[in-house]
C-alpha cells in the first residue's frame, strides 16, 4: 500500500493554483460536480470477483482549522462530495465514505479536504486563509474479502512547524478493528 501527500495554502482566496491529482501518482477524477454527491451514492456494478470495501473518514485538526468542503474518489469515480459556501461540515467522530463491494485488486483513494483557518486576536489574519490538502492511497482488495480504510486528517509537527505545513492525511488499514460509525443521512454538517 502506498500513499502520497501534498498541501496548499491560499492566502486571501487568491486563487492559487493547486497540483493535480496525477502529478502525485493517483488517479485524477474529473472536476467535481457543482452540487453534492451524498454519501452511499456511489454505487458500482460488479460482475466480476469482488471484496468489500468500507471507508471512513475523521477530522481531527484543531480548531484552528474549519472543514467546509470534502471530497473522496475510487478509482477516478466521486463516492463522497460535501460542502458549500454556508455550512462547515463536521467529521470530528467517524463518518462512513463508502460501505460496498468493488472488483478485486489495484485501487486508489483520492482525499481533497478543504478548511477556512480560524484566527482570534494577534492571529485573527488567519480566517482569510484557505488550506487544501490532498492525499492518495493505493490498495489492494482480494477476492472474497474485506478491506476497512481509514482516513484521518490531523496536524503534523508543533507549535514550531509553519501553520501551511500542518494539515495531512493519513490512511490506515483497520480491517481487524473497524471505526464504529454512527449512521448520518447525507454529509455530516455542523450544528448551526
Amino acid at each position: 500500500m502506498a500513499a502520497t501527500f501534498a498541501a496548499t495554502v491560499l492566502l486571501g482566496g487568491a486563487g492559487c493554483p493547486t497540483r493535480p491529482l496525477t502529478s502525485m501518482g493517483g488517479h485524477e477524477p474529473p472536476p467535481p460536480p457543482a452540487g453534492m454527491i451524498e454519501p452511499g451514492s456511489f454505487r458500482p456494478i460488479v460482475t466480476e470477483p469482488s471484496g468489500r470495501l468500507y471507508l471512513t473518514f475523521q477530522d481531527e485538526l484543531s480548531e484552528t482549522f474549519r472543514l467546509v468542503r470534502m471530497e473522496f474518489a475510487l478509482d477516478g469515480e466521486y463516492a463522497m462530495v460535501c460542502g458549500d459556501n454556508e455550512r462547515t461540515l463536521d467529521a470530528r467522530e467517524p463518518v462512513l465514505v463508502y460501505d460496498g463491494r468493488l472488483r478485486a485488486g489495484s485501487h486508489a483513494v483520492n482525499v481533497v479536504l478543504q478548511y477556512g483557518g480560524v484566527g482570534h486576536g494577534i492571529f485573527s489574519y488567519l480566517s482569510g486563509y484557505t488550506f487544501t490538502v490532498r492525499a492518495s492511497h493505493d490498495f489492494e482488495l482480494p477476492a472474497a474479502s474485506f478491506v476497512a480504510l481509514h482516513a484521518r486528517a490531523y496536524e503534523n509537527g508543533d507549535v514550531t512547524t509553519p501553520i501551511e505545513d500542518r494539515p495531512h492525511v493519513a490512511f490506515e488499514d483497520r480491517s481487524t478493528d473497524p471505526p464504529r460509525v454512527t449512521p448520518r443521512a447525507g454529509c455530516p454538517w455542523a450544528a448551526p
